[in-house]
């Protein structure tokens, strides 16, 4: 199943264009005409596990590649071409070509902020520290700002490793997307936490969003207000059914210009918990909004 591809390609080519779908082993898939509206595309093979790639015929017969990915039975994969061919053209200041230049390229900024995630170890290497300033441009903390490491003991904050790892991203331009201020799976709370009333919890996530996020306020791109909140739903049962709504609107507050964000896995991909992950997606942001 493939759906429909690039707006910009749709522009050039035409929308009564031939898609192609590479068939290897026992994968095959009709070729089929669409009309190409979107930026992405999701590919999905009936069995087994196959490399996939989908190249578009123009009208006048070029074909051209529009992407390639690994794909296996019941998932929807993401494929997406982001390359492109660029021609320069190198000339004099009299604007008159130059013959045969030699151009050198070296990217100095990426606008996409793609990344990696990082954890305390960056404090104790300087060689790492010294290829994550050259190289990354925007990370999250793995463990280091999730409740359990800053407050294991009730009532004792600790954020001295956190707080560490922000300075040395500043140090270095690497914008921090704050992850995350709960954690909804209840494996992975407080052992405190598990054992204290829905009044007492209810007070103590107050407490621990006015403290995390006031304490980053304007040094961070972004907050993971709820982390896994679509399969797991530990404050929705013990604070109250709302849970994930107040906390949104109160870490608004200490912080009005940094984004809030929902994290998630496996929203789309695996397709037998689409219809139960779009019931609870639909769910939680009415209450949200």
């Amino acid at each position: 199943m493939v759906k429909e591809q690039s707006e910009k390609e749709d522009k050039r080519m035409g929308t009564d264009t031939l898609l192609h779908i590479a068939e290897h082993n026992h994968l095959t898939l009709p070729r089929r005409r669409f009309n190409l509206r979107k930026e992405i595309s999701w590919v999905q093979i009936n069995k087994g596990r196959e490399s996939v790639a989908v190249v578009l015929r123009t009208a006048a017969g070029e074909l051209i590649r529009a992407g390639k990915v690994t794909t296996r039975d019941g998932f929807l994969s993401l494929l997406k071409e982001r390359k492109r061919k660029v021609r320069f053209l190198a000339t004099y200041a009299n604007r008159t070509a130059v013959e045969g230049a030699m151009v050198s390229i070296k990217q100095a900024q990426s606008i996409f902020p793609f990344g990696c995630a990082m954890n305390h170890y960056i404090l104790e290497s300087v060689d790492n520290q010294k290829r994550f300033a050259s190289r990354l441009r925007y990370t999250t903390f793995n463990n280091e700002m999730k409740w359990y490491s800053s407050e294991n003991v009730q009532g004792q904050e600790n954020y001295t490793i956190a707080g560490a790892m922000v300075r040395f991203a500043k140090q270095n331009g690497i914008s921090i997307r704050g992850h995350d201020i709960f954690w909804n799976d209840p494996y992975y709370q407080p052992y405190w936490i598990k054992n204290i009333s829905p009044d007492d919890l209810r007070q103590a996530a107050a407490k621990r969003i006015n403290s995390a996020v006031s304490r980053y306020a304007g040094q961070l791109i972004a907050w993971d207000v709820m982390n896994e909140n679509l399969h797991f739903s530990f404050y929705e049962e013990k604070p109250c059914k709302n849970a994930s709504a107040q906390y949104f609107s109160k870490a608004h507050q200490p912080d009005p210009g940094t984004g809030l964000f929902m994290n998630e896995y496996n929203t789309i991909e695996y397709h037998g918990m689409r219809l139960q992950i779009q019931i609870n997606t639909r769910t939680d942001w009415r209450g949200i909004l």
